[in-house]
């Protein structure tokens, strides 16, 4: 369980990666770009993504857990969402909070055999020695997805400034993370970040709760979302040259999964915390979400076989 606050390729990744020039090269070096990663016919398409190694074939199993961990999301996985603001009695009592918390099916090992690549094509390294490869994983992908990616005059895509919020069918979700020691990491926050706007969109209640402290009331306004999601899938993503910022364009649909329990817990962290640092719970404390995990287990299991069922058909 989470919670979570390129020089240009000299390879392309053929119609379904670009590696446009995103912003002013610097230095004659422009270590970033972005991916456009529409499923196909019976297969997704998934960007692994590694740091340099020692050899070329732990890059490739590092990118290829990467893109398995992807895979796992497409598959399933639960977003809970609570943002909002705390007001107290003082002029400067005042802070406001996001948090969030993914869990999807870690493990990752049952997807390693089928993520496919050819190394001739689908596998390039950036100057500053980070591994991209594009897999693709068999799944039937139940859309037909038209989307084209349209530029602004920054360079960026039309929807880090104009998030849709339906593509295809599917609920549209934009997210974005600053840049983390890892490229990786920062990627996966970012998809991870679109999720949690994805389930926002389907579902959000708000709420405010006052409270009483020593004798002064806390006025508490509370956004809730949760909900599970299948089908996540990326169709871009682009990095911020100018500050290695990554956002990620994704659509999934919404699965009626009663699991709120989780999300009330979220909202008892912030109305007992007094910091307006990040709120640190360690769930595995709790029994209630023990069998949270139970029910993740059975539903991501669930869904893996009536995917494999539909590969068969």
């Amino acid at each position: 369980m989470k919670r979570s606050s390129f020089i240009l390729a000299a390879l392309l990744f053929c119609a379904c990666l670009s590696t446009e020039p995103s912003g002013p090269i610097s230095s004659g070096a422009d270590r970033f770009g972005n991916f456009v990663t529409l499923p196909r016919s019976g297969n997704l398409v998934v960007i692994g993504v590694s740091g340099r190694q020692s050899s070329r074939d732990a890059e490739i199993e590092i990118a290829r857990e990467d893109a398995a961990r992807k895979v796992s999301m497409y598959h399933g996985m639960w977003v809970s969402i609570v943002s909002g603001q705390n007001i107290g009695a003082g002029f400067l009592d005042y802070n406001v909070f996001t948090d969030f918390f993914v869990d999807y099916d870690e493990q990752l090992e049952k997807y390693f055999d089928r993520l496919n690549f050819d190394p001739d094509r689908d596998l390039s390294r950036n100057n500053d020695g980070v591994v991209f490869i594009r897999f693709t994983y068999p799944a039937a992908f139940p859309g037909n997805i038209s989307y084209s990616s349209m530029r602004n005059p920054d360079g960026s895509p039309e929807w880090v400034r104009n998030p849709p919020q339906e593509i295809g069918g599917f609920i549209a979700g934009v997210g974005t993370s600053g840049r983390q020691e890892r490229l990786r990491d920062t990627m996966r926050r970012s998809y991870e970040s679109a999720a949690a706007a994805i389930v926002s969109h389907a579902s959000t209640s708000v709420q405010t709760i006052d409270t009483a402290i020593g004798g002064q009331t806390e006025t508490h306004i509370l956004r809730e979302s949760a909900g599970f999601l299948t089908h996540f899938t990326v169709l871009e993503v682009w990095i911020d040259s100018r500050n290695g910022a990554v956002w990620t364009l994704a659509i999934a649909r919404s699965v009626d999964v009663d699991l709120s329990f989780f999300n009330d817990q979220l909202v008892d962290d912030h109305l007992t915390e007094d910091s307006t640092d990040e709120i640190i719970h360690d769930p595995g404390e709790d029994i209630e979400v023990e069998l949270l995990n139970q029910s993740f287990e059975e539903i991501f299991e669930e869904i893996f076989e009536e995917e494999e069922e539909e590969l068969e058909e």
